[in-house]
């Protein structure tokens, strides 16, 4: 890909991206709803409603970004991470032979809010996901892909 086609990718990508939470958003209140954890070993996500409702997401683990250090970190790369959740998230390497852009190879390196707003699309994209959800934890957001709702 070259320069103008990445960008083409990038533009295509926040329009589906957008597309996708609209959707989500119709079905489920995820702008009115709290970040009630995850579950590494059984992969899902809770969110509790305003109406104190849960909705159970399966997720893959996208990436964390440190707002303070300005990093990004793959959730394949994070050894924080369960193994089966980073295996989840390591076909994110397969957009480094589709982009030509090694950063999909490299577990962590220096990224503002704008660069980490591209990789999030791109990844969400590249999963086929149903949304994504950013949980701020502090200085630390993490952000994951919502592959399907397990309960509703």
């Amino acid at each position: 890909m070259n320069d103008r086609e990445f960008r083409e990718y990038i533009e295509e990508s926040y329009r589906w991206l957008e597309e996708r939470q609209q959707a989500l958003q119709q079905d489920y209140p995820l702008a009115q709803s709290r970040f009630g954890g995850f579950d590494q070993a059984s992969g899902t996500l809770q969110l509790i409603t305003s109406g104190q409702e849960e909705l159970l997401f399966r997720y893959i683990q996208i990436a964390s970004w440190s707002k303070a250090k300005q990093t990004f970190m793959w959730g394949w790369g994070n050894q924080t991470v369960d193994e089966e959740r980073r295996n989840d998230s390591a076909r994110l390497k397969e957009l480094a032979a589709k982009t030509a852009l090694d950063l999909f190879e490299k577990p962590v390196f220096v990224a503002d809010p704008e660069m980490t707003r591209e990789m999030i699309t791109l990844a969400a994209r590249h999963l086929d996901a149903k949304g994504i959800y950013r949980a701020e934890l502090g200085e630390l957001y993490i952000f994951f892909a919502l592959m399907e709702v397990t309960n509703s």
